[in-house]
């Protein structure tokens, strides 16, 4: 509606203000999104893939999930991440993950609530109507 121009055609002030504050936050939710996507595929997935073999975490994954039905079942000891744990990068690209995925978490929490408001706003204008 915002976009198309059709934002005129409301004429609660208070529903126009929270559509407008909804579309500023989901713009913010996907730049969010897009730090975090580079982040992952930069700091964790890159040097990961040069520390460890992934075959046997696949499999065991693909084993798991499918139960029983593909992959292999595979143990995974401690040595096997030894490399992984020691690198610094890969420490922090896992502690970014959990500050961006919690401000993620927080402005999906945010939308929520101005979805229910802006639920709520229409109701009672209906009613009043």
């Amino acid at each position: 509606m915002i976009n198309s121009g059709n934002l005129a055609i409301i004429s609660n002030d208070e529903i126009k203000h929270v559509l407008l504050n909804i579309e500023l936050l989901y713009k913010k939710m996907k730049s969010e999104e897009e730090h975090y996507r580079f982040d992952t595929e930069n700091i964790i997935y890159l040097p990961l893939y040069s520390l460890i073999d992934l075959g046997p975490m696949v499999k065991n994954y693909e084993f798991i999930v499918s139960h029983g039905q593909s992959g292999q079942a595979t143990p995974l000891s401690a040595d096997y991440f030894e490399e992984f744990f020691k690198s610094t990068e890969l420490k922090n690209g896992f502690e970014m993950t959990v500050l961006e995925l919690n401000t993620l978490n927080d402005q999906m929490r945010e939308m929520i609530a101005m979805s229910r408001d802006l639920i709520d706003t229409i109701e009672t204008e209906v009613k009043q109507g």
